[in-house]
């Protein structure tokens, strides 16, 4: 690769992200309907997640393999220190611009809930709908100490790590970790009004909330959880090989593409720091990685398909 080529190669990743901004300033416009600035929030998550997947994997391949110029703006390694800096200062705005969002969905008598503010009967139904509907599709995983192969954790899936403890002995604990489910279910739990309020809550807080009766086999009575997410590798090197089709090469890299190193690591900024540090040595994290701290929410893309609730705001 000439220097002008990789030059323009890598100053295009930092070009991008600006382009993507551009879509998050859209979450922020009051000129757009709310709906829709949550939607924008989503395609804003989506890109991102797809840059971290592609271009990012490249330029750490690239680091590793030492292309490109130390010491230099045009070295991998300051365009990935750079990346980590823009993406964790943008990764503010998008939380700042939800939050701002959902007390504008308030003055239409729109509420996005979490576990602690559900009345009575939307307590009781939110538990039915657990008992029901998802309480098969969650296996929570134990972490025991004589664990020897660490699950593989799935890309852009969101995952609540646990700390079971015991109140008369808190030296006593162990950890869990709980995938929340993807693909069978929708990220929201539209919930029953409350008057003329219209009530959503988040999957994730609908298994906050029945945490207690999923480990009610084990001796634990208190419950620390945290969300977390990866984001993995997922270049696929194409490259000739004797005696191998471009086909089968694809297809290869297809199959391997969950497979893929970890590369980027969202978190509850909760989470205490000897908690996150298991996590990350268990992933054999790298250090080029980037690692953000976060609110508790995680996968925004998923606004992309957040419930009308009957409203055309």
């Amino acid at each position: 690769m000439k220097t002008k080529e990789k030059s323009q190669f890598l100053n295009r990743e930092i070009s991008w992200l600006y382009f993507n901004d551009r879509v998050l300033q859209e979450s922020a416009n009051p000129n757009v309907p709310l709906i829709e600035r949550l939607k924008f929030l989503g395609i804003y998550s989506n890109n991102l997640d797809e840059f971290f997947r592609v271009r990012v994997a490249t330029l750490m391949r690239m680091t590793e393999m030492q292309i490109g110029f130390q010491g230099s703006k045009d070295d991998p390694a300051y365009v990935l220190k750079k990346i980590s800096k823009m993406t964790a200062d943008t990764r503010s705005i998008q939380e700042r611009n939800f939050e701002i969002i959902k007390k504008e969905l308030k003055k239409e008598n729109i509420f996005i809930l979490d576990e602690t503010e559900l009345n009575e009967e939307q307590t009781k139904f939110v538990l039915s709908y657990y008992d029901k509907h998802l309480e098969d599709a969650i296996t929570p995983i134990m972490l025991y100490r004589s664990l020897k192969i660490f699950p593989e954790l799935r890309d852009a899936h969101i995952y609540l790590f646990v700390k079971l403890l015991k109140s008369k002995n808190p030296e006593d604990f162990k950890y869990a970790l709980i995938e929340v489910p993807r693909y069978d279910f929708s990220r929201f739990l539209v919930l029953p009004d409350v008057g003329e309020k219209k009530c959503v809550m988040f999957l994730d807080d609908v298994i906050r909330l029945c945490i207690p009766q999923l480990f009610s086999s084990l001796d634990y009575d208190i419950f620390e959880t945290y969300s977390f997410k990866i984001t993995r590798d997922q270049e696929m090197e194409i490259q000739a090989e004797l005696g191998e089709g471009i086909m089968d090469k694809m297809n290869k890299g297809i199959k391997s593409r969950r497979h893929g190193s970890p590369l980027r690591f969202l978190y509850d900024k909760k989470m205490p720091d000897e908690m996150k540090e298991y996590i990350l040595k268990k992933m054999k994290f790298k250090k080029s990685g980037t690692i953000i701290a976060c609110n508790r929410y995680h996968n925004f893309k998923d606004f992309m398909d957040f419930p009308t609730l009957g409203k055309n705001i």
